[in-house]
């Protein structure tokens, strides 16, 4: 059986690249106004250390190929399935958004909020600066 997408095509430059040539694109003015807070992985730590009410939510790849750690008891969810599971967040728990670099928490983070969840912003430079300043982890299989 086979899965997966087949003829994926990217184009060389990314959005940059697309809007010089002056190709169509769509923009969500909803989400460019939303402001997302960038906490330092050190105030997170603090926080977390603090009151353990908080849902960290890490919206990395299912696959992802990056090490296998993560925010001791933070919950996976990718960036991907977050709008087909968004019932399982908990809409009463104040959140914290993490990836590998930062590079899809703010819009994941900017979804929750646009539906009401209680975002109180995403993790600065991601589970990478986090491991990188020392803070503790939990290693977690990578699904394949």
């Amino acid at each position: 059986m086979k899965q997966g997408y087949g003829r994926v095509y990217w184009f060389k430059g990314g959005i940059s690249a697309w809007r010089s040539f002056n190709y169509p694109l769509q923009v969500n003015n909803k989400f460019q106004g939303i402001r997302v807070k960038k906490l330092r992985p050190a105030a997170v730590a603090d926080l977390l250390g603090q009151d353990n009410n908080y849902y960290v939510l890490d919206v990395r790849p299912q696959n992802y190929t990056k090490g296998p750690h993560f925010i001791k008891g933070s919950h996976h969810c990718p960036l991907l399935n977050i709008m087909d599971r968004v019932g399982t967040i908990p809409r009463d728990q104040p959140i914290i958004v993490v990836d590998w670099k930062m590079m899809q928490s703010p819009l994941a983070a900017k979804y929750l909020l646009s539906e009401g969840f209680q975002v109180k912003g995403v993790v600065r430079g991601g589970i990478e600066r986090w491991a990188a300043d020392g803070l503790p982890t939990e290693v977690r299989t990578v699904a394949k």
